[in-house]
């Protein structure tokens, strides 16, 4: 009698993660006065997207938050609509934090949309609040995420700063068996797999990270 192995399974590998970043504007920013801007700080590429209105520099349209830098979507006619937080790097991560400031004069709930959830902030006529997301009952909607955006109960005025971002990790795409044939064996001997038998690779872990699983899918006479 003759038994058949399959060898089935891979486990995946764990990616290394990044601690905590703020992102300030206060340096490294890229295309203000225009609908995109980025900023880099320690070695991430936060990535703000707004649809209706440019991203400006605070200092060149009001006071800025913390009398530094800070950005703003301020002084247009229509207000906007959205705006997208991302990192450049495809990264996934935990949004923690961002202060924002109501710019219109009008009273405003801001709503905070990943793929996970949303919650929401009101804010009085022209006030400034740290929302603190990771400190809320809703911080699990934005744990390990690519995106959030920012939309608002009707268009908006704001200014923003200190977005705070952690835990950044790169999506963990599954590996691929490149030789899978089985072996067979006589019942009650042993013999060594080799890679003629069972080969896979990993475009972000060496095969040392990698966990076979090996079932007996039956037997012959």
């Amino acid at each position: 009698m003759r038994r058949i192995l399959l060898f089935i399974g891979l486990g995946l590998g764990l990616v290394s993660a990044q601690s905590q970043t703020t992102f300030d504007f206060e340096s490294g920013v890229s295309g203000f006065n225009s609908k995109t801007i980025t900023q880099l700080v320690s070695g991430q590429t936060l990535e703000l997207v707004a649809t209706s209105e440019n991203i400006v520099a605070s200092t060149d349209v009001t006071t800025p938050i913390n009398n530094t830098e800070s950005a703003s979507v301020e002084g247009a006619s229509l207000g906007e609509t959205s705006i997208v937080v991302s990192v450049t790097s495809g990264d996934l991560f935990d949004f923690e934090s961002i202060v924002i400031r109501e710019a219109s004069s009008s009273p405003l709930t801001l709503t905070l949309t990943s793929s996970k959830g949303t919650t929401d902030l009101a804010f009085s006529a022209d006030q400034e609040q740290v929302w603190n997301v990771a400190g809320s009952g809703d911080a699990s909607f934005f744990q390990n995420i690519e995106n959030v955006t920012i939309t608002g109960s009707a268009n908006y005025l704001i200014d923003f700063d200190d977005v705070v971002l952690n835990n950044f990790i790169a999506p963990n795409t599954d590996p691929t068996v490149d030789t899978n044939t089985g072996l067979t064996l006589n019942e009650g001997t042993t013999a060594g797999i080799t890679t003629s038998e069972l080969s896979s690779s990993d475009s972000e872990e060496g095969a040392s990270s990698l966990t076979f699983t090996v079932q007996a899918s039956g037997t012959v006479q």
